[in-house]
């Protein structure tokens, strides 16, 4: 099991396996601490030049190699880590104060006889800024060491992060739904992409941008998505309501019905 480690243990000589990724996570948070901390003082001080996009990214891309190596690092220990295990110390590395569940996500997925992780997060550095990652990471061959075999950058950017299994399509490829809400939105508009992993790369076979109060179901091979055709604020009149059903199938995924309801 996964376990935080206090600064003291980072001395000691030979440190491997669960500890050594504890100091992996550690590490990354603390990155991700200092960089929003930067970017705070720089807004504070209204010096916008301090961190243009080209440092920005910079400083994300850092701080997210450094997520992944503690993750490699974990799931190559000796006491694997359960998805669970893997979730809840990503969640507190990217928000260690209180571990925040819209910030990472994880699956456990077999295929072709291997086991896999599927991990989604968000590197939140603003109040409505942050930076997605989605990718698998498990073994190239069978005894090999885990690493990251397939991987989406920022298609959920500046958005809550969460993925749910739905099973698989054609030669039993794992399918997932990544989805998310923009941060601070009244209106939350869901954002919903479907992937499927065909054990070299993260393919999209649905992509549903921007649902207005949009919400998300899975039953067996189906996918319901239901959302507001238009926003409206208070004192308008209600908006319809858009139901979508998609079916999955051999071939990937097919619209199978849709229709609306009108404002009650």
């Amino acid at each position: 099991m996964l376990k935080q480690i206090g600064l003291l243990a980072v001395a000691f000589v030979g440190v491997s396996g669960p500890l050594l990724a504890g100091t992996e996570f550690q590490r990354a948070s603390h990155m991700l601490e200092a960089f929003s901390a930067e970017l705070r003082e720089a807004a504070e001080e209204r010096d916008a030049a301090k961190f243009p996009p080209k440092e920005y990214n910079r400083r994300l891309s850092m701080i997210e190699a450094a997520v992944n190596q503690a993750i490699v690092s974990a799931v190559n220990a000796r006491s694997r880590p359960s998805a669970g295990e893997l979730d809840d110390e990503l969640r507190h590395a990217l928000s260690p104060r209180e571990a925040d569940t819209n910030l990472a996500s994880v699956l456990a997925c077999e295929f072709s006889g291997r086991s896999y992780y599927v991990v989604a997060y968000a590197l939140a550095v603003g109040a409505i800024a942050s930076r997605s990652w989605i990718g698998v990471v498990g073994p190239r061959e069978d005894g090999k060491p885990y690493e990251v075999l397939a991987s989406v950058e920022d298609s959920l950017a500046d958005k809550t992060v969460a993925i749910q299994s739905v099973g698989s399509v054609g030669n039993g490829a794992p399918t997932f739904l990544a989805y998310g809400t923009n941060w601070g939105d009244p209106h939350s508009h869901l954002t919903v992409i479907l992937y499927r992993f065909d054990g070299h790369a993260l393919n999209a076979l649905l992509t549903r941008p921007l649902l207005t109060q949009g919400q998300v179901k899975v039953e067996g091979d189906k996918l319901q998505l239901t959302f507001l055709t238009v926003a409206r604020g208070p004192g308008y009149p209600p908006a319809p309501e858009r139901t979508e059903i998609y079916r999955l199938t051999a071939s990937g995924i097919k619209l199978e019905k849709t229709w609306e309801d009108k404002p009650k």
